[in-house]
């Protein structure tokens, strides 16, 4: 788990729908594709790294509940 509260909160978004090891690899990855790292992560990142998230979970979760994820990372209460 990680200390940076954003990547934690956008965590408990992913958890629940894919489970802790692939919420943690996709925004590893996500984050490491928009030039940052998910401790370095602000919310300046959050609308280009939600469109990434958006794109890696539609294989796992189809459109709709991918784009859900998407809305609420851009939404996010910091």
């Amino acid at each position: 788990m990680t200390t940076n509260h954003i990547a934690a909160k956008i965590d408990s978004y992913l958890i629940p729908l894919i489970g802790e090891l692939l919420a943690a690899a996709t925004l590893k990855v996500q984050c490491e594709k928009i030039g940052t790292t998910v401790d370095k992560l602000t919310p300046m990142d959050l609308p280009q790294l939600a469109h990434r998230i958006e794109q890696a979970l539609v294989v796992f979760l189809g459109l709709d509940r991918a784009k859900k994820i998407a809305y609420q990372i851009i939404q996010m209460p910091l």
